[in-house]
């Protein structure tokens, strides 16, 4: 890909890895805490980290595919922000944030 190309999608690949890692923060959180109530949530929160890291991995790498799967990617963000707002802390609050910012990002990949 060329150097170009990459610059295009350098906000969007940043936007995918600080969702991951917002949500490996959290799943970091419930392990550390036993705060854990609903297994749904953790399985989402790590789908949203492996999804958005593969997709970064490959908008980085210019592949064809990068497209269709930031559509998936995006709504998975979305289903896991909607999901982290039903919690009251900050944090939660903030990974939201990140999550939707991320969606809105993978929605509008070309």
């Amino acid at each position: 890909m060329p150097l170009t190309e990459y610059n295009r999608y350098k906000v969007c690949i940043n936007s995918l890895y600080n969702c991951a890692s917002a949500c490996n923060n959290i799943v970091g959180y419930f392990i550390k805490q036993e705060k854990l109530k609903s297994p749904k949530t953790m399985k989402l929160l790590l789908e949203c980290s492996i999804m958005c890291r593969f997709v970064a991995e490959l908008l980085s790498l210019g592949s064809s595919k990068a497209k269709k799967v930031s559509k998936i990617c995006a709504k998975v963000c979305d289903d896991c922000a909607t999901e982290l707002m039903n919690f009251t802390e900050d944090q939660f609050k903030e990974a939201a944030g990140l999550c939707s910012e991320c969606a809105d990002h993978c929605a509008i990949i070309e």
